[in-house]
């Protein structure tokens, strides 16, 4: 499951490396058992990628401990064994333990105090709902909506009540760059029905992914199903295959395999963007585009703590608006904001410059133009502030899981009011879902998957908005991310703004309180040149 781990940390690599030949350890191993198929009592075989991990308690009431220390794949027999001295006891610890189409199991907390065995058999059954036929948006209509459908299978032997949601992400043209948001059927309620044991039942989903998508454009989206209310215990998370816009509400989905081989495709080139200006050549009109990107408020390069950086990004289609893949590396840009491209090292095709900044500012998009035909020698790139921006969160720290509360300070950077939705994006990486992580929204009241918060903001004020942060369904030991999305109340799938807000973790005492803890982000950076705007009676500047 999570033995992939692994290659992100040298430490880890070399103690599971040690451990996938826990058969030749010797009989004074701390934890050890059998992973097997709890209805065939069979081990399972490789292609079901079977896998035990060792994590540790971070509190002691934690009923579900995040920290992962140590991973292992079976042998043969379903037989797997950590050695006493393979990791940092004494302390509390649990056993994770998963396969293909099987349930994730957690062992109950156990404590090692020193050479004492621990044996825990750990069987596993089979997810007790599949998906299947999945399929994803061919036509968008007027109002920005597509239809998708798939079925629902429950495997096991008892009744479920059930709700299903999508996680979509639309790319386009958008100061954001993507908006990402759950929904319904139609609405963003989530739909529920009742599932009979054995019986399945096909959906179908009405979703918004956007008005008038450019050519190139693109929409990503999830199918996940939990319990009815319990959305942190999701039973099952399949991504539809994406889908391209070809103009004219026309959508056309690609395949996986698709998918991975044009990513691998446009990861070839290096060294394509420098920054500065090309060294002087009689050519160098011909071999190179020159650019520069600009703040559009200041008229200047954006300040190097706003970190400004291009992209290059090649399309699918030869009429394709907006282009989706990156080609090479990302360019960090110079004080000057300068930049060149080397169109002598390009294959043909249709290719953009994306720029972006990691505040204030929204991203801007270069026209498209084709290789070896463009007859441009230079582009400026305008880079817009954003309309609504982010000036401070207060959050919670060290508080009981159903008190937290965010408050985050907008401000109206237009001359105009605004009025907007916003969403709390809610990544759920550690969780009792059977899906691995879960994703959903949290909005109105801090309800999950509840409707937008909106909110209208007098033109040049700030405001301070105070939102629940529901997080009360999840059990001490998890953990996971927040961000926040900001887009026009009329059109979600185009956001104005988006902010990694931190992660959280939830851990539980010995007095049974479950206390969440919010890790801000880093400080925003302050060099953006903002003209000054009145406050408002009470809101932090």
């Amino acid at each position: 499951m999570f033995l992939s781990r692994c290659l992100h940390s040298p430490a880890k690599w070399a103690l599971c490396l040690s451990w996938l030949g826990l058969a030749a350890l010797p009989a004074h191993a701390d934890v050890w058992g059998r992973l097997f198929d709890a209805a065939t009592q069979q081990p399972f075989v490789a292609d079901d990628y079977p896998s035990v991990e060792l994590h540790r308690c971070g509190a002691p009431g934690d009923t579900l401990c995040a920290e992962f220390v140590a991973g292992a794949e079976p042998a043969a027999d379903g037989s797997y064994r950590f050695a006493a001295g393979s990791f940092d006891s004494p302390g509390r610890y649990q056993l994770w333990g998963s396969a293909l189409n099987h349930e994730y199991s957690h062992s109950a907390p156990f404590s090692v105090t020193g050479s004492e065995d621990h044996t825990m058999d750990m069987p596993l059954g089979l997810l007790p709902l599949q998906a299947s036929q999945l399929q994803s948006c061919t036509m968008v209509d007027a109002e920005g909506f597509c239809t998708v459908s798939y079925t629902l299978r429950n495997t096991s032997s008892t009744s479920r009540q059930l709700q299903a949601w999508v996680l979509n992400s639309t790319t386009a043209f958008m100061p954001a760059g993507w908006s990402q948001y759950t929904y319904g059927d139609g609405d963003t309620k989530r739909v529920q029905l009742t599932l009979g044991a054995g019986k399945q039942k096909t959906l179908t989903q009405k979703v918004y992914v956007g008005k008038q998508l450019p050519r190139g454009a693109y929409a990503s989206i999830s199918l996940l199903v939990s319990p009815k209310d319990l959305p942190q215990q999701a039973l099952v998370w399949e991504s539809l295959p994406t889908v391209f816009s070809e103009g004219s509400g026309t959508l056309r989905p690609t395949s996986a395999a698709a998918e991975q081989a044009r990513a691998l495709r446009a990861r070839r080139h290096v060294g394509l963007i420098a920054a500065g200006t090309p060294a002087a050549r009689p050519d160098a009109k011909l071999s190179f585009l020159s650019g520069q990107v600009l703040a559009a408020d200041t008229g200047a390069a954006l300040p190097l703590e706003l970190a400004p950086s291009v992209r290059l990004m090649s399309c699918d289609r030869p009429d394709d608006e907006y282009c989706r893949w990156i080609e090479g590396d990302g360019l960090a840009l110079p004080a000057d904001g300068k930049f060149y491209l080397n169109l002598a090292k390009l294959a043909a095709g249709r290719y953009q410059i994306h720029a972006l900044a990691n505040a204030h500012y929204g991203m801007q998009f270069s026209k498209t133009f084709d290789i070896p035909s463009t007859s441009a020698s230079a582009l400026t790139l305008t880079m817009p502030q954003v309309v609504v921006d982010l000036d401070n969160v207060a959050s919670c720290s060290d508080t009981p899981v159903g008190d937290c509360q965010l408050a985050y300070t907008l401000r109206n950077t237009t001359a105009q009011d605004q009025t907007v939705s916003l969403w709390l994006y809610l990544n759920a990486l550690q969780s009792e879902s059977q899906a691995g992580s879960v994703i959903y929204d949290i909005g109105k009241k801090g309800k999950a998957l509840g409707l937008p918060v909106t909110v209208t903001l007098p033109a040049g004020q700030t405001q301070v908005v105070t939102q629940a942060l529901g997080l009360t369904g999840l059990p001490g030991g998890s953990t996971g991310w927040l961000r926040l999305f900001i887009a026009q109340a009329s059109d979600i799938a185009h956001a104005e703004a988006y902010f990694s807000l931190g992660n959280y973790t939830l851990s539980t005492g010995d007095d049974g309180v479950t206390r969440v803890i919010v890790v801000p982000r880093p400080p925003l950076p302050t060099g953006a040149q903002r003209a000054p705007t009145p406050a408002v009676p009470g809101a932090k500047r």
